[in-house]
């Protein structure tokens, strides 16, 4: 019986996205998104107040908050942040 191969990864995203590009992409959404999510529990807003807040609709502010980052592309996330008060800083390595 043949034991399986083990890999480790940095993220999640190493291991599920192959191009470079979109990995980074990927990753900086999510980091977006959760700078976001964290901003909406420390308010303690609903669905419709952070809505209101981020000029998106209910239904839009419960996928941010399920964390479905491929519902949202890393510009809109960006904005949403901007309008938070929220710094979002860009690294490279």
């Amino acid at each position: 019986m043949r034991s399986a191969t083990m890999h480790s990864y940095d993220s999640v995203w190493d291991a599920i996205e192959d191009d470079p590009a979109e990995r980074a992409a990927l990753k900086a959404a999510s980091a977006t998104l959760g700078a976001i999510n964290a901003h909406i529990r420390r308010h303690q807003w609903d669905d419709g107040e952070a809505g209101a807040q981020l000029g998106i609709t209910r239904g839009r502010a419960r996928q941010l908050r399920e964390g479905a980052v491929d519902d949202f592309t890393l510009d809109e996330l960006m904005r949403m942040a901007g309008m938070l008060g929220i710094n979002i800083a860009v690294t490279a390595d």
